[in-house]
């Protein structure tokens, strides 16, 4: 016979307790690693001041921000934000005494970005701090920097470049090149950290301005110690004046290239083509691709350079009445890769740039688990308040890279904010404050996870040191260029 596994219940009552409880104990260790590292008063120090008496801190408003987004990842809005701000157990965990609201929130970004809207006897006046846009940029640049000497060990030295579409309707947003109405985000990076992320008008080509873009990044990345080498990025980038700024630096260029006249005819004009076998992406098996190679030159650059070309071919049936209905129709498709690289192998150069699939999720990253995607503010003056959001969603995605690498530990830097909330953040808990002792205590079956996070937390109170950050701001914004 079968146990009897039943468990009778014959009444169900549900009741709000006492207790303060919170799904996100692990947000306490990353509180305490923004507080040790001397993040929290870097900010303070570098954004402005409160106007009013009572205001909230910036240090206060992006600590809330952050935690709407680690907490709510890419579904996170400013609604959102009340939501926790109601919980007594995240306050403590934050070490605030009260978490500010989604109004107040929203009139920040709108005040850093001067566009905080009055009235002056009926007539709209926008104002705020004049200089808060600038700083904003500054200080996400300034992480971005202490970001990439933390990391420097780990860097390849190569940066990948591209230009991303932030597909919305709000009231600033105009028609793209792709047709769609939206935003433009230019992002780039050096592995996994991300050293530029500017949102601009959607009203123009992915191309723009992209020489002074590049050099203004490398820029940066020397200020750090990183020297890449190489960079890597789509057809937008097959621009002359790049090819001859990369030759003149010592750069080696990895570009998809447009497939203009001029390309299709030298591609023709191959002879020699080989059958090679590349790995594509992370794929398990190599796969036999036709590839060759020829020398080509752009009428606006100064420099030749090498096109590392792929082959395909399409044997189509002819058309209905077709004169010669017995003869298929062959169809030669290219797809090519230039490059000033001498010493790769045609299969090298293939398999190089298309790891740059790899930043292609850094961007999804940013979008969909870090807030890029779904941007707060609307109305006609809204892109600017949505900049300073976006360069906070920025300086959160390159600090969880650090807080994996020196707290979690290297093996989890391959992980995306959905998995690490999963696994170190979502911690259900009931968080208590007697005097000054917080007191997190996790479910009983929880016992394992309870002494990582109490080991953790101790950790960084006892080894933990901040950064060292200069007394006057670095003036990094200055050599980035931003379309107004």
């Amino acid at each position: 016979m079968a146990r009897d596994n039943h468990l009778r219940i014959d009444t169900v009552a549900v009741a709000a307790g006492a207790d303060d409880l919170t799904g996100h104990a692990g947000l306490l260790a990353i509180v305490t690693f923004l507080e040790r590292t001397g993040i929290i008063r870097l900010v303070r120090q570098r954004l402005p001041a409160t106007m009013s008496a009572n205001g909230y801190s910036a240090a206060d408003i992006l600590l809330t921000i952050w935690v709407n987004i680690l907490v709510h990842r890419g579904a996170a809005t400013l609604q959102t934000i009340d939501h926790l701000r109601a919980n007594p157990a995240v306050l403590r965990l934050l070490k605030m005494k009260q978490m500010p609201s989604a109004t107040t929130v929203g009139d920040w970004l709108r005040r850093m970005a001067n566009v905080e809207r009055t009235t002056e006897d009926g007539v709209p006046v926008y104002d705020g701090y004049a200089d808060g846009l600038t700083r904003m940029q500054n200080c996400m640049y300034e992480i971005t920097l202490l970001t990439l000497k933390r990391l420097r060990a780990l860097l390849p030295d190569v940066l990948d470049y591209d230009a991303v579409t932030i597909l919305e309707e709000k009231a600033y947003d105009m028609k793209m090149y792709t047709g769609e109405w939206g935003s433009m985000a230019y992002c780039a990076f050096v592995g996994r950290v991300c050293v530029m992320a500017e949102i601009e008008p959607g009203n123009h080509s992915p191309n723009d301005k992209v020489v002074r873009r590049m050099l203004s990044v490398m820029r940066l990345c020397n200020k750090a110690g990183v020297w890449p080498r190489g960079t890597r990025a789509d057809s937008a980038s097959y621009i002359g004046a790049l090819f001859d700024w990369c030759v003149s630096r010592g750069v080696t260029f990895y570009m998809r290239t447009d497939q203009d006249a001029a390309v299709r005819e030298t591609n023709r004009a191959i002879t020699a083509w080989n059958m090679i076998d590349v790995r594509q992406a992370k794929a398990a098996q190599k796969k036999e691709i036709c590839v060759g190679r020829s020398v080509h030159a752009m009428g606006t650059a100064e420099h030749a350079f090498t096109l590392v070309t792929q082959r395909t071919t399409e044997i189509t049936q002819p058309a209905p009445g077709d004169l010669a209905p017995e003869t298929p129709s062959i169809v030669h498709r290219y797809s090519s890769i230039a490059t000033n690289d001498p010493q790769l192998s045609d299969a090298a150069v293939i398999e190089f740039y298309n790891a740059r699939g790899e930043e292609e999720n850094r961007h999804k990253e940013l979008k969909d688990d870090f807030g890029l995607k779904r941007l707060p503010c609307r109305g006609p003056k809204g892109l600017a308040p949505n900049r300073i959001y976006g360069y906070a969603c920025v300086m959160l995605y390159n600090l969880m890279e650090i807080y994996k690498k020196e707290c979690l530990g290297v093996e989890t830097m391959t992980l995306r904010l959905p998995t690490i909330r999963e696994r170190f953040i979502a911690l259900p808990a009931k968080v208590t404050l007697h005097g000054h002792t917080l007191t997190v205590t996790l479910a009983r079956g929880a016992q394992e996870q309870a002494w990582w996070l109490e080991d953790l937390v101790q950790l960084m109170r006892q080894e933990l040191k901040a950064w060292v950050v200069p007394v006057v701001a670095p003036m990094l914004w200055a050599s980035i260029y931003r379309r107004e």
